[in-house]
């Protein structure tokens, strides 16, 4: 059996999320800015919140 390089994983994982962590903090403000205005515009033309059943219609 070899030996796990625990450091060098860690690392390794560490350089693998960065770019998604800058994504996450880059487009941050899209995300707010878009769960405001939908918030303001409420659900429309007969929409149903997600994982909640439609039973507007039969």
């Amino acid at each position: 059996m070899g030996v796990i390089d625990y450091g060098l994983l860690e690392a390794g994982l560490v350089i693998m999320a960065l770019p998604c962590m800058l994504l996450l903090l880059g487009l941050q403000g899209r995300y707010v800015r878009g769960l405001h205005v939908r918030s303001k515009q409420g659900l429309i033309d007969g929409e149903c919140a997600v994982g909640a059943p439609d039973r507007s219609r039969p």
